[in-house]
């Protein structure tokens, strides 16, 4: 499969091969959500979290959680060729130290840099999309160099309450769809990991993002 390689790892075992109407463009949109450039090359990352992680165990939960991902992503991820870097998963079990206090929850990460090409960001948006469709227990969190890219793309379709200051956690994807927890009197603004999370897993349709969100999205897979 040439550079459709994925390689998956975990810390402690050998890794392994498995075959976002005032705003004028995409950069005064990166100045509103964006976390800023830094890197020389962009990257997209993706964290996909599981309904029923559990407390113990998790280096087998997660390594069972690869090959489902695996399984389910393996017709596209085998015909599509990246153009820098490979598809790259792997667990993270333990806190980095980048998450506040107690925020953090295991998952499954990858990076991916695209330098100039935005194909492949799209298509790691494609995977989540179809991914998260496909297994419903998992739910996804997606972000470039730039920020919440996602936010970006469907920035003129967002409600007016959306800024900076209120999105962080927000945006998710789920069931194929992109989600947008709404504010509340109790979560006006930011929300940990875990708070956006449960509000998403609700099911009760609150979080899925109005359809001029989806449309913007969709143009772009």
């Amino acid at each position: 499969f040439g550079s459709s390689f994925a390689f998956v790892r975990f810390a402690d075992r050998p890794a392994f091969q498995m075959d976002f109407g005032d705003y004028q463009d995409d950069d005064d949109l990166a100045g509103i959500f964006g976390m800023g450039a830094g890197d020389v090359d962009d990257w997209v990352h993706f964290c996909i979290f599981f309904d029923s992680t559990p407390s113990a165990g998790l280096t087998e939960f997660f390594h069972l959680q690869l090959a489902r991902v695996w399984e389910s992503l393996e017709p596209e991820l085998a015909s599509y060729m990246w153009h820098r870097d490979p598809w790259l998963v792997e667990p993270v079990l333990t806190p980095d130290g980048s998450e506040p206090e107690g925020d953090f929850v295991p998952h499954l990460s990858g990076r991916i840099r695209f330098g100039d090409n935005v194909e492949d960001e799209w298509f790691v948006v494609h995977l989540m999309m179809r991914l998260t469709h496909r297994l419903c227990d998992t739910t996804v969190r997606i972000f470039d160099s730039d920020g919440d890219f996602l936010l970006m793309e469907a920035a003129l379709q967002l409600p007016s309450w959306v800024s900076p200051t209120t999105s962080t956690n927000r945006a998710w994807v789920r069931d194929g769809w992109l989600h947008l927890v709404p504010r509340s009197k109790d979560t006006s603004g930011a929300l940990t990991v875990q708070e956006g999370l449960a509000a998403v897993r609700r099911g009760d349709g609150s979080t899925v993002a109005r359809p001029g969100v989806q449309k913007a999205i969709q143009r772009r897979l």
